[in-house]
């Protein structure tokens, strides 16, 4: 007839029950091993309509960089915007995203994920509608920050993988969201070099020009418009129970004593510091590659774009099979291996005699783009979450 949650509980107490009768266990011992019997029993998503929702919009919320990512600067000169411009309306879709992240992961801990998640993809879409008829520097910056506050699901989709998976299978799915995260941004500037090609057109009364800025900024309103039906029709909110107690994931065997015991405050600061380390890093990369690209070494626009989605499918395909790596390496491992991949590659590009050849450059970008900042920011998150025992998890992922 099907197997339930609640027929897994129960095989799980059946199984302590029989152990206890035939070897009894030390007081504590028994509550210790059924939390951890339960978080290993169940090896498997229950919901994997909402899950696949989950990836699509945070793939979404990604592509508003990585979509835009090489037309912004060609846009933005073509405007009479400079160099330093670009750092602002980057910083302005960072700053609109930092400010909205921890907002939102609490409404999603005291209210609905699928609702914030409608309201996020709202603002975004309404963002990269303005941006197509942006007729400034000033406009595009300001356009920039709206979809920037709508685009920080990060840490809802998070909340909804640490409530809807075990200990066991955390690390994965974060990494398999992170590969979809990593997609958006690192993959799709390519499809927005193929739209470079595209010809140019004028739709009717003048209100809109399609050009290789443009088509972007439509794809990106239309699929967020898929977003928000896909999270009507097939989104089902996971249980609100706080992160399981389970913390063998990170401890190693469990204690009794661990259950108790308080927050890792030091570990969580440090989690989260690592996190803004690597994704600076790649939003250092997200200003200034595509420029250096075209003006450095001459490419065109649909060049650079290539180029960079080229980069992107090895981090792409270290996220994909991130299982094998956490099988055989601990979180900490990938970390430390991370920052000396982001370590080498940012000494390479910073060399004081100037910048290497291109074949050399994409290497040390590489590093950084594609092994560096997957790697090291799903394996922090990744440990990150298996910390929060007992917290509510939306803001502080």
């Amino acid at each position: 007839l099907g197997r339930s949650p609640a027929s897994d509980d129960i095989a799980c107490s059946l199984c302590i029950h029989e152990s206890q009768v035939a070897s009894p266990l030390p007081d504590g011992v028994l509550e210790v091993c059924s939390l951890d019997l339960r978080s290993s029993t169940v090896d498997r998503v229950e919901d994997w309509p909402s899950m696949l929702v989950i990836f699509y919009c945070i793939l979404v919320s990604e592509a508003a960089r990585g979509l835009l990512l090489p037309s912004m600067w060609p846009h933005l000169k073509a405007l009479g915007g400079r160099r330093r411009t670009l750092g602002l309306v980057v910083a302005s879709f960072s700053f609109g995203n930092m400010l909205a992240t921890i907002p939102l992961g609490v409404l999603a801990d005291k209210t609905s994920i699928g609702w914030v998640l409608i309201g996020a993809s709202l603002l975004q879409l309404g963002g990269h509608a303005l941006y197509t008829v942006a007729a400034g520097p000033a406009s595009i910056i300001s356009t920039r920050f709206l979809a920037g506050l709508g685009s920080a699901t990060i840490p809802i989709c998070r909340a909804h993988v640490t409530r809807a998976t075990s200990d066991k299978q955390r690390t994965c799915f974060m990494a398999y969201l992170s590969a979809f995260q990593f997609g958006g941004f690192a993959i799709l500037p390519a499809f927005a070099g193929l739209m470079a090609m595209l010809p140019v057109r004028e739709l009717p009364r003048g209100l809109v020009l399609l050009d290789a800025a443009t088509y972007p900024a439509i794809v990106l309103v239309v699929a967020n418009g898929v977003a928000i039906g896909l999270v009507v029709a097939y989104y089902h909110e996971p249980a609100n129970e706080g992160v399981s107690q389970s913390t063998s994931a990170v401890y190693g065997a469990v204690e009794p004593a661990l259950i108790d015991s308080p927050p890792n405050w030091i570990a969580i600061l440090s989690c989260l510091g690592l996190n803004i380390f690597f994704r600076g890093v790649s939003s250092e990369l997200e200003v200034v590659a595509i420029p250096v690209l075209m003006q450095e070494f001459a490419l065109s626009l649909s060049e650079a774009g290539a180029l960079v989605g080229l980069m992107g499918i090895p981090g792409l395909l270290v996220c994909s099979g991130f299982r094998a790596l956490v099988v055989r390496f601990s979180d900490r491992a990938l970390i430390v291996a991370a920052l000396v991949s982001t370590a080498v590659g940012s000494l390479i590009i910073g060399q004081p005699i100037g910048l290497p050849p291109l074949p050399i450059f994409v290497v040390a970008v590489g590093l950084t783009w594609s092994i560096g900042y997957p790697v090291g920011q799903t394996a922090a998150l990744g440990l990150f979450s298996k910390c929060l025992v007992g917290l509510p998890v939306g803001g502080l992922l």
